[in-house]
């Protein structure tokens, strides 16, 4: 009896063998990004598959007669109680640079001599606080407010990671550069506090403002260490949606409101220096975004 063994066509054979390095470069791949570069591994995990439950901003009608007109003036005076004016949405990038003649409302970090943005400062320090207490890592501060000669210099140095004088946040006293012991720069998400702060800064206002796969859109690479203050209930919704500034400012239409986490937010582009605003809101505050329009944003009662 003759005895016919039937073996596996060529093809079969080198579609597994492709399989086969397939499978191993892509261990390899994951090797190299979890051991040598950490971030970007970090940054695909929160990039694309760490759970957030997404924040709607829901459109709502408002009548004119629904709303109340203040000078922008006079808010920024501050003269028109319960309304706070604020400049924590200010978008800056190469696109939308920083006006040199801004007012800048800086103070001091504690005792120390660095400047940030009064408005957001205490958040801050609940931030590092919050952070060490939950992880045993202290988190330190590296950079706040930079000057214009400051900015030139570092730019000059690296301009890969550093932004374009004018075009950098730290000139606004809005961001901060973070690090802890022995983890400074992208090895940052190396420490628990890194990624402590990575996934709960948004709870003190805070976002990490070049989140990874984005910088198509910010203009800047990864930045893990980098966060910037734009408050409540703004930090929320970025966070969750896993939007960059510029993608949230772009989702806003003027004239119109929304409502999102018990706010209401709206979007305006000032009529004869005047915003209208619902006078039922609390804790109103009215940010320009640097791009020519307003963000008022306010909590709705109840």
């Amino acid at each position: 009896m003759r005895i016919c063994i039937r073996r596996p066509p060529r093809k079969w054979a080198l579609a597994l063998a492709i399989l086969l390095v397939v499978i191993l470069a892509a261990g390899g791949c994951i090797w190299f990004l979890t051991d040598i570069r950490s971030d970007i591994g970090y940054g695909i995990w929160d990039r694309w598959l760490a759970p957030r439950s997404p924040v709607a901003l829901t459109a709502a009608f408002l009548d004119q007669d629904d709303r109340q007109i203040y000078s922008l003036e006079e808010i920024r005076m501050g003269k028109v109680d319960g309304i706070t004016y604020s400049h924590s949405l200010w978008l800056i990038n190469q696109d939308y640079p920083l006006d040199t003649a801004a007012d800048l409302e800086l103070e001091a970090i504690s005792d120390e001599e660095l400047l940030f943005y009064k408005k957001g400062t205490q958040k801050l320090l609940e931030m590092l606080t919050a952070a060490s207490a939950a992880t045993g890592d202290r988190v330190y501060i590296m950079s706040t407010y930079r000057t214009q000669e400051e900015q030139e210099q570092l730019y000059k140095d690296d301009p890969v990671t550093a932004g374009k004088p004018g075009c950098s946040e730290h000139q606004a006293g809005l961001a901060a550069d973070l690090y802890t012991y022995q983890h400074a720069g992208r090895r940052f998400i190396d420490s628990d506090g890194g990624r402590w702060i990575q996934e709960n800064a948004w709870q003190y206002g805070f976002i990490i403002r070049y989140p990874y796969g984005k910088s198509g859109i910010t203009g800047c690479i990864y930045e893990p260490w980098h966060v910037r203050y734009v408050g409540e209930p703004h930090a929320k919704i970025l966070y969750n949606n896993r939007w960059t500034m510029e993608e949230y400012i772009q989702h806003l239409r003027s004239g119109q409101a929304y409502t999102a986490d018990g706010y209401m937010i709206l979007y305006q582009i000032p009529t004869d220096g005047t915003v209208s605003i619902p006078p039922e809101l609390t804790e109103v505050t009215v940010s320009p975004d640097n791009t020519g329009g307003f963000i008022v944003t306010g909590r709705i009662p109840g």
